[in-house]
């Protein structure tokens, strides 16, 4: 993907994003959720501090739910959980990447750097990558290096969890210099705070 249309592509959401408005009703009717609970069909987390909310369609090269503190340019946290043969991108891009459910929940490496090339970054890598806590269970903990198009390097961390076939997905992304640092610890927050549903469904990112 060139950078003129990396950027058009950003400038398409940044003002799709302004005009989103028909949102969970959970937490609030409009655009800003949290601080507190954020719950989704398959697991729960916390946020501390508001973020807006950036649902599917809205974004249009994204299949996932995404949060963002000061815009998506600046930080994005994807939300997701997979079917097998399901992607973090929509599938209008050519042979997009999916995740299958012969891929364990540590062989993630290709998937991911596949999807956030797909999705206008390059040079993606998996820097490091431990078992960490999803909830009361195993999940794994990735550590990413990327690039924006001119050589803005952006960092990364995703916690995943495979669970009844299907892959769960927190990852975020942002630049390296400034605002990843500035949201590390509260990521590793959020991610230490994922718990999977007592019973019945979650309410709040249904759709």
């Amino acid at each position: 993907m060139s950078p003129a249309v990396f950027i058009a592509r950003s400038v398409r959401l940044a003002a799709m994003l302004a005009g989103a408005v028909v949102l969970c009703g959970c937490l609030s009717n409009d655009a800003t959720v949290g601080p507190g609970l954020i719950e989704t069909p398959r697991f729960a987390f916390e946020l501390d501090a508001p973020m807006t909310r950036i649902w599917p369609g809205v974004d249009p090269d994204v299949a996932a739910d995404q949060f963002t503190r000061h815009g998506p340019l600046l930080d994005r946290l994807f939300v997701a959980s997979l079917a097998d043969g399901r992607g973090l991108v929509t599938p209008g891009f050519e042979a997009y990447p999916r995740w299958w459910t012969s891929t364990p929940v540590d062989g993630l490496d290709d998937f991911l750097a596949a999807s956030l090339t797909a999705l206008g970054y390059e040079n993606v890598r998996v820097t490091a990558m431990r078992d960490h806590a999803f909830g009361a269970e195993r999940g794994v903990l990735y550590s990413l290096r990327l690039e924006r198009p001119g050589g803005l390097e952006i960092s990364g961390l995703a916690l995943a969890a495979v669970k009844d076939e299907m892959l769960d997905l927190l990852l975020l992304v942002a630049p390296s210099a400034h605002y990843f640092e500035q949201r590390r610890a509260a990521t590793h927050a959020l991610f230490a705070s994922v718990r999977r549903p007592a019973t019945g469904p979650e309410r709040c990112l249904k759709r």
